[in-house]
């Protein structure tokens, strides 16, 4: 039994060592035949390649064109500065045109500060020329009193019944000096004030666009010189005012004549202001639509497209 355990364990061994080179050899043939097959699929493929015509792959997008990279940026550099002078030149316009605008807005704004100025200067001098009336008729006996007007006896001692219409006109002639004063005052007050107003409107009006085509200030101060020159010839020029009342023939006329210049004086000022408040007003939205004009015609050039660059190719 020991004899024949030993003969079964040796011949399983031999059968073991016989089957592992025959295995091993197996694998190794499987690794060699994958190498083989490769390099030859890859060959192949080359050989394929390699018999292409150079046509076709261009054809088929296989290879890229070569691009002349100098060429390039030489051509983006002369756009740019084609750019940048036609922005140059649309700078330029645009002030020009701004410079135009202004000057033409501040001679009108003068033309209307001036026959202010002289406007209210008038109701003034009407005004004056009623009270110095008004105070002459009171100033003399023989103007009587007139119709509605009591007359006291002379031997009473404040000197009779006109007296106090008398003392009433001249009360009224003071106070129409007094506003012909304030009006004379403000004829050198408002019309600066409005034309001040006027100019913070005006460079209001071009901030927005001085951030596009530089400093304006040059600009606005050509435009104030424009405004003081209007000014000046518009309040030398005369202005139509009524013609002067005739000397009243009693008291009551005189008071009845001093009260309605008085009435259309302050009526003609307050007419004068709105009408001037008017003017300014409107020349103001006229700069400001021709500015938004100006910078939407700058803005329009700003995005003008050059024409596209020419590649060349290789």
């Amino acid at each position: 039994k020991i004899s024949e355990k030993r003969s079964k364990v040796i011949s399983s061994s031999c059968c073991r060592s016989r089957s592992a080179p025959h295995a091993t050899m197996t694998a190794w043939r499987r690794a060699l035949c994958a190498v083989v097959l490769a390099t030859g699929v890859a060959g192949s493929s080359a050989a394929l390649v390699s018999q292409k015509p150079k046509g076709s792959l261009r054809k088929h997008g296989a290879a890229h064109p070569q691009v002349d990279i100098g060429a390039l940026i030489a051509e983006s550099q002369r756009g740019l500065q084609k750019a940048e002078a036609r922005h140059r030149r649309a700078i330029s316009h645009a002030r020009k045109d701004l410079s135009a605008l202004l000057v033409a807005s501040g001679q009108t704004l003068g033309t209307s500060v001036g026959r202010y100025a002289a406007a209210l200067k008038a109701s003034a001098s009407s005004l004056k020329a009623a009270a110095a009336m008004a105070r002459a008729a009171a100033d003399d006996d023989a103007v009587p009193a007139g119709a509605g007007v009591t007359t006291q006896e002379k031997h009473e001692p404040w000197g009779g019944g006109d007296m106090e219409l008398r003392a009433r006109l001249r009360a009224k002639a003071d106070s129409a000096d007094h506003e012909a004063a304030t009006v004379l005052r403000k004829s050198d007050r408002a019309p600066r004030e409005g034309a001040e107003d006027a100019m913070s409107a005006l460079e209001e009006s071009v901030r927005a666009l001085s951030r596009k085509v530089g400093d304006v200030s040059p600009v606005l101060a050509n435009a104030q010189t424009a405004l003081d020159k209007a000014e000046k010839v518009a309040a030398n020029t005369p202005v139509d005012t009524p013609a002067a009342a005739a000397k009243p023939k009693t008291l009551a006329e005189a008071q009845a004549t001093l009260t309605s210049v008085v009435a259309a004086g302050r009526t003609q000022v307050a007419s004068l202001a709105a009408h001037f408040s008017k003017d300014v007003a409107d020349q103001t939205g006229v700069v400001a639509q021709r500015v938004n004009g100006i910078t939407k015609a700058l803005a329009d050039s700003e995005h003008t497209k050059a024409p596209a660059a020419s590649v060349k190719k290789q």
